[in-house]
């Protein structure tokens, strides 16, 4: 994992530890640095990330103290985008 991702999206993720997974947004590709996520999940993410024009960036999902569902980006995507695909994942 440490070789795939920058700096930046190292000291991110040691920030926000024990995510269920990791997305790295590089070049508009989606692709999963941990965690197991289905299909339609990452279609629909995809969607969202190329409909706001996202060419790189880090997504977390985790699980907060009280064990809801939130999402933590890097500050290149806006809340809205965030709010948009924690809204799939608590559809799927």
């Amino acid at each position: 994992m440490a070789n795939q991702l920058n700096l930046f999206e190292r000291i991110f993720y040691i920030l926000f530890q024990s995510p269920l997974f990791i997305i790295q947004i590089n070049k508009n590709e989606l692709v999963i640095i941990k965690g197991k996520l289905n299909s339609s999940f990452l279609n629909d993410c995809k969607e969202i990330i190329d409909k706001a024009d996202i060419d790189n960036g880090v997504i977390l999902g985790k699980l907060n103290y009280l064990g809801d569902k939130t999402i933590k980006g890097t500050f290149n995507i806006s809340k809205d985008v965030l709010q948009q695909i924690k809204n799939v994942w608590y559809c799927k």
